[in-house]
């Protein structure tokens, strides 16, 4: 149980640099082909913004289930 917790806190960690490192090669993209952009409707930092909700998402449902096992680890000790 405790290394699935470890193996829970790497994945947290690893979304939050994909969510950084997608946001970065979006911008850079962006800054880039200005004109491309340009015939989009929605704005460039659009997708940016689905990336972040749904890395946000994905780690409260991580946290969740960290702290779960946290007390079925600790309700486990205490018998």
């Amino acid at each position: 149980m405790k290394g699935l917790r470890i193996f829970l806190v790497f994945l947290i960690f690893l979304l939050l640099g994909a969510c950084a490192f997608r946001s970065f090669a979006i911008y850079n993209d962006f800054t880039r082909h200005l004109d491309l952009y340009a015939t989009y409707s929605a704005p460039w930092y659009a997708s940016i913004i689905l990336t972040v909700v749904v890395t946000l998402v994905l780690i409260v449902i991580i946290t969740i289930i960290y702290f779960v096992i946290g007390c079925i680890i600790k309700n486990r000790n205490n018998k």
